[in-house]
């Protein structure tokens, strides 16, 4: 069997005690692998596997800081199966690849971590790892671990997180954002983009529906939202699709959802065909994103310098990338939104904030702009 030659100078680094530990990790090393196994490397060194040699490894380096960093690999590695779908898929290498960078993080200060070539030859077996495949994949490997940080071209795991990084890998964490609080953060930040910060007396109100708009609309907004407290401000209701036949569906949904101020609401719609607000995954993970860092910077003020405010224009090369609204609804409220300071024309020219009752028996006009 040949051995990776690389793989002795790693354990060395380590400052394992002598020659008997060097090849007892070895020895345990090989019995896991057997003889099917061409090379041995640092991938080899399995994070969630005891007999791979990592106990033996532990015993002889008898430091704790070793230890930590074997939880903290351990926590990034389930961070990254929680992250994408279908990991053992879409990354196939994301388990030997994360084990491999712990130990080679083990090294001494100025030959700790690896170089994108270094792993990519870790996990090299009997095949080829594709050069391009690969540099995603371990792109998409440290996007998702909150511990691995960059040192020039080097990879490398810390006891401290990288704030970034966990951030985005938080993000997409499906399983913390069961009560819909990245949805109810997206429709504020549209909100914001529409109609401003407020301070400023408007003739309309930007609400944005969620996603049972078309059933149950009003019980996820605030009350404030809700048409009881519209007043005479003229309602734009932002849906986050665009329904198939518009003016009749929505003109049976103003029939069946409102009992006055019929003629009084606007809607602003995406364009036909485009993905829904709530369910584009990109925009989905970066409202998750400004929420996070707005819970956590009272922790850690480094959390406070990633946060996107509401509306503040970022360089798209900064830490994240601007919370933005949808950009089919951008293209629409660029175009209707200046037309919301006219008075909307309505029926017998009436204005709209006069007429309040509507009328269910006259035709409706939900475009309305």
């Amino acid at each position: 069997m040949q051995r990776h030659r690389d793989l002795g100078q790693v354990l060395i680094a380590t400052s394992a005690q002598g020659t008997r530990d060097l090849i007892r990790i070895l020895a345990d090393l090989h019995k896991r692998a057997g003889d099917a196994q061409p090379i041995l490397t640092a991938a080899d060194f399995r994070l969630d596997d005891e007999t791979s040699g990592i106990a033996a490894l532990l015993d002889s380096v008898a430091n704790q800081h070793h230890a930590k960093l074997r939880e903290k690999a351990l926590r990034n590695l389930e961070a990254v199966k929680d992250a994408v779908s279908g990991a053992s898929q879409s990354l196939p290498h994301h388990e030997a690849v994360i084990s491999a960078l712990w130990l080679r993080s083990l090294a001494e200060v100025n030959q700790a971590g690896a170089d994108q070539a270094t792993l990519q030859v870790d996990v090299t077996r009997s095949k080829a790892v594709d050069d391009n495949a690969f540099q995603v994949e371990l792109g998409a490997i440290v996007e998702n671990s909150f511990n691995i940080h960059e040192d020039g071209n080097r990879y490398i795991f810390r006891e401290e997180e990288n704030p970034r990084a966990k951030l985005i890998a938080s993000a997409r964490n499906d399983k913390l954002f069961q009560q819909g609080e990245d949805s109810a953060h997206l429709a504020k930040e549209i909100r914001y983009v529409l109609e401003g910060g407020g301070g400023v007396d408007l003739p309309y109100r930007v609400i944005v529906l969620h996603v049972a708009w078309k059933a149950d609309p009003w019980s996820t907004l605030d009350d404030n939202d809700t048409p009881a407290q519209w007043g005479n401000r003229i309602p734009i209701l932002v849906l986050p699709e665009s329904p198939p036949k518009p003016d009749a569906t929505l003109g049976l949904w103003l029939r069946d959802n409102l009992h006055s101020n019929r003629n009084v609401v606007r809607f602003l719609l995406p364009r036909d065909g485009s993905t829904s607000l709530f369910l584009d995954r990109d925009l989905l993970v970066l409202a998750r994103c400004v929420y996070l860092a707005e819970q956590w910077k009272t922790q850690n003020t480094e959390y406070g310098k990633l946060q996107v405010s509401k509306g503040a224009a970022r360089d798209p090369q900064g830490p994240l990338r601007p919370l933005r609204h949808h950009r089919e609804l951008e293209l629409s409220a660029a175009r209707q939104l200046p037309l919301l300071h006219r008075r909307p024309q309505c029926r017998r020219g009436q204005d709209p904030r006069r007429d309040r009752q509507g009328d269910p028996g006259e035709p409706l006009h939900p475009g309305g702009f």
